[in-house]
């Protein structure tokens, strides 16, 4: 059977030195790895370049052969230390073996997550002469990862956790989390904090790590219920803060060592500071990271094995000659999978990345991703099939596992009698909504999910929106504002919203709830329909009505009040009394008003008003102390009558009379002007609506 040629590059290399046909088979089976592998020489020289580095990184061998690791632009430069670090590591001789976790740079510019498996070989006098570099691609797990802490964030918003921090270890990996509750606990911001657990121990206090552990080996061991730890972490200012963390082991990998742990941290500085005694321990923790198993295998096209790494036992603890000349089918938790797989192949000839179930040797359901291609031979007819083969399970069980906490979530999210919503801070746009909401809103999840609460004119008045946003972003929490928003129907409700920021995936998000106080705002307004029909009432007669409550603070003017003076409500209501009474008068109507205030007494005056052309006219002003249902004083109504031309009648009057008087005295005999006074006097008396005063003889 003949096998097809590794790449170019590293195939021209052993042919030259004259590499035997094995050498060959273990180059071609590295050319297909899922591993990027990676030489370089003591001076960190790249001379090898093969694997999967073209597909993770995507540059050719021969743009990187012979370039330094800092020529590459391959590390992303905030993990700069990380891999100088390692690089120490590895010259120093501290290890033969070091593992590390850093982003790096695709040759696009993307970013990364990867964990490199180093090797070093050493010469007899103890140099390094080179390294060998096994490099994963761990992003999909990193931002599985992020998505579950995501989850926490909403989870522990809904439930308000308060000061609790929600932490996650997954021991295979490494790899650790932390929502943003913890960081904000210890000073830090999201992203500050490692993502791997040797880099997290060092934040720990040296002297509790050894208790932590134990207490983490007799939860394991002992069944008991929870996992619990006190110890010192330090804080961005660096002191030490004092945590209470208590864990639950999630998921365990089936027939590994290896444990997935979750669980809440609270800071407990207040209580250890109370304390007289700290616990110490002189032993120090190291993090053991276990290397990348892929197993890589060769089938004929009927499914018989023909070649599988020993790394299966790993996998699925069968050994490697139980398996060979064997049906791949046996290992498969549904057949159809093989035959789907197989028409796949010939139908794209190479296949990556593709998901099935298989069995392992007790039965169990494992997951794996396969990259896996046809080998053709001389005449193009397919022979064999070659291929890799990944333990995904891991991130099935982490998937699953966010899927649960997905459902807790909507459980706490939709038994809540609030209106609960998340929106998208700048345009609105409903990312989730709860049971509640469709009953207060009329609308439908569907159809808020499709559309965001502009979209919708939720908000009566979009201006409030713009308010609450605005405050929002500024660092407030919005705690019960009443604001007003329109249902499905048209129907408007006044609500009660309490609102924060949310982060998701780094992007600001909306959780409010809203209390749907429209019953209880309709009995208040039942209390005010009596005043609106008084106001009415008075807005239809001449009298100039006002109205101030039990403050002295102006509360109503009617509508021929405002005619009179030409001023706003607005105007009025925030006007003195001052500005509108004549300066002569002012003095004695305000002694007036305030004695009567005082006892609570009515009050009849007159006094000088300016209406609205400048001049000042003179009205009768009758004030009446107000009193509520329950007899409590809430102020006084007052009604002003224009007396202006009755008062002119009045001083014309007074003014003929003084005439009169004074011809009397000095014109007895002029009878006849005497008598067409008399007439003109007795005309206005009748004008004025009084009784003529002298009787007329002809």
């Amino acid at each position: 059977m003949k096998k097809t040629k590794p790449s170019d590059e590293v195939s021209a290399a052993y042919i030259v030195a004259g590499q035997s046909e094995e050498i060959t088979e273990l180059l071609f089976h590295i050319d297909n790895s899922p591993l990027a592998i990676v030489e370089w020489d003591k001076d960190f020289i790249v001379t090898r370049w093969a694997g999967a580095s073209e597909r993770m990184f995507g540059w050719t061998a021969k743009e990187v052969l012979g370039k330094a690791i800092t020529d590459l632009h391959l590390i992303y430069p905030e993990d700069m230390q990380v891999v100088e670090n390692t690089m120490k590591k590895l010259t120093d001789g501290v290890s033969s073996r070091v593992v590390s976790a850093n982003r790096n740079l695709t040759k696009e510019g993307r970013i990364i997550h990867c964990e490199w498996y180093n090797s070093v070989y050493f010469d007899e006098s103890g140099k390094m002469t080179s390294v060998l570099s096994q490099v994963l691609d761990i992003t999909d797990k990193v931002e599985a990862q992020k998505t579950i802490m995501d989850s926490h964030d909403r989870l522990a918003m809904a439930l308000q956790v308060g000061n609790e921090g929600i932490w996650e270890w997954d021991q295979q990996s490494g790899i650790v989390g932390f929502d943003f509750a913890f960081h904000q606990m210890l000073g830090y911001v999201p992203g500050e904090l490692p993502l791997t657990a040797e880099e997290w121990f060092t934040f720990h206090h040296p002297d509790d790590i050894p208790l932590m552990l134990a207490r983490v080996d007799a939860y394991l061991n002992n069944n008991e219920p929870y996992y619990e730890s006190e110890h010192r972490i330090r804080n961005k200012s660096g002191d030490w803060n004092w945590i209470l963390t208590r864990g639950k082991l999630v998921q365990q990998q089936p027939n590994s060592g290896s444990h997935y742990f979750m669980g809440i941290a609270l800071n407990i500085n207040s209580k250890k500071e109370a304390e007289a005694e700290l616990r110490a321990s002189e032993e120090k923790y190291k993090s053991i990271f276990e290397n990348v198993q892929d197993v890589f295998y060769q089938t004929d096209l009927n499914g018989v094995i023909t070649e599988i790494s020993p790394s299966i036992k790993y996998f699925s603890d069968f050994n490697r000659q139980d398996l060979l000349g064997g049906s791949v089918f046996d290992l498969y938790n549904d057949p159809a999978d093989r035959h789907q797989l197989v028409g796949e192949l010939l139908k794209n000839k190479e296949l990556r990345d593709y998901e099935i179930k298989v069995k392992n040797k007790g039965g169990d359901i494992k997951y794996a991703s396969i990259n896996a291609r046809l080998v053709f031979d001389e005449n193009g007819t397919p022979t064999c099939i070659n291929g890799a083969l990944r333990d995904v399970t891991e991130r099935m069980l982490v998937q699953e596992a966010m899927r649960e906490k997905e459902e807790l979530f909507s459980k706490v999210f939709q038994t809540s009698h609030y209106a609960i919503t998340i929106t998208a801070a700048l345009d609105g746009k409903f990312i989730d909504v709860n049971d509640a909401f469709t009953v207060i809103s009329g609308y439908t999840r569907e159809e808020a999910l499709a559309d965001s609460s502009i979209g919708l004119k939720l908000w009566l008045e979009q201006r409030e929106r713009e308010e609450v946003v605005r405050q929002l972003k500024s660092g407030k929490v919005i705690r019960d504002k009443e604001c007003l928003f329109m249902t499905k129907f048209g129907n408007v409700i006044i609500g009660l919203i309490s609102a924060q920021i949310i982060h998701i995936k780094n992007q600001p998000y909306i959780l409010s709830s809203i209390n749907d106080i429209t019953d209880h705002k309709r009995a208040e307004q039942a209390l005010h329909e009596s005043d609106l029909q008084y106001q009415t009432l008075a807005n239809a007669g001449t009298a100039l009505i006002w109205q101030v409550n039990e403050n002295m603070v102006w509360q109503f003017f009617n509508k021929p009040w405002l005619h009179f003076t030409g001023l706003t409500l607005r105007q009025a209501i925030t006007g003195k009394w001052s500005d509108w009474v004549h300066a002569e008068d002012f003095e004695i109507c305000s002694s007036n008003f305030n004695r009567a205030f005082a006892l609570r007494e009515s009050f009849d005056m007159e006094y000088r008003l300016k209406n609205r052309d400048g001049e000042y006219r003179w009205v009768r002003d009758m004030g009446t102390p107000n009193f509520n249902r329950n007899g409590d004083f809430i102020g006084y109504i007052g009604h002003c009558f224009d007396v202006h031309h009755h008062k002119q009648l009045l001083e014309s009057l007074e003014k003929k009379s003084t005439e009169l008087e004074v011809l009397n005295q000095f014109f007895v005999g002029r009878e006849l002007k005497m008598i067409a006074l008399k007439k003109e006097i007795n005309e206005l008396l009748r004008e004025s609506g009084h009784e003529e005063k002298y009787t007329i003889h002809n």
